[in-house]
C-alpha cells in the first residue's frame, strides 16, 4: 500500500482525529523487491507488513435474518488471513434460522479456507465465557 502520512491532527478530548489520507495504490509489492521511499509525505507499506497485521486482526460481522448470499459477499471482501466472527441474532424458532446460517458459513469456510466462527448473540455459553474473560480484559 502506498498512502499519504497524515499532516494535521485535531484533539477532541482523548481522541485524536487525523486529516484525510490519500491511498495511491493498494498493493505496493513485497518489501524485498521495492526501492526505498523517496517522498517524505508518502509511506509505502509493503504487502508482507500488511499481511502480518492482518493475521492478528479479527473482523466481527453482525447479522440478523440477512440473506446468506449477502453475507457471503461481505466475507469475500475480508482478507483471508483475518479471523472472522459472525454474530447472529436470527431467530431459533419456529424455524432455526441460525442453524441454517451456521451450516452455510461452515461450508463457505471449508470451501474458501477462511477462518470463520459463527455464534448466536443469545448463546448462554458465549455469555458465560465473555463474563469470565471480562475481568481479564478490563481491570477495575
Amino acid at each position: 500500500m502506498r498512502i499519504t502520512i497524515p499532516h494535521a491532527t485535531e484533539r477532541l478530548g482523548a481522541v485524536l482525529v487525523h486529516s484525510i489520507q490519500k491511498v495511491f495504490e493498494l498493493d505496493s509489492g513485497l518489501s524485498d523487491f521495492l526501492a526505498p521511499n523517496d517522498h517524505s509525505f508518502v509511506r509505502r507499506v509493503p504487502y508482507d507488513e500488511i499481511y502480518e497485521h492482518q493475521k492478528n486482526l479479527v473482523i466481527i460481522v453482525p447479522m440478523r435474518n440477512e440473506r446468506i448470499r449477502l453475507v457471503e459477499g461481505v466475507l469475500c471482501g475480508i482478507p483471508n488471513q483475518c479471523l472472522t466472527i459472525i454474530v447472529s441474532n436470527s431467530p431459533r424458532t419456529p424455524v432455526d434460522r441460525f442453524a441454517i446460517e451456521r451450516d452455510a458459513f461452515e461450508r463457505y469456510s471449508n470451501f474458501t479456507n477462511k477462518r470463520v466462527v459463527i455464534v448466536h448473540q443469545k448463546d448462554p455459553v458465549l455469555a458465560e465465557a465473555l463474563q469470565e474473560s471480562s475481568g481479564h480484559c478490563w481491570p477495575g
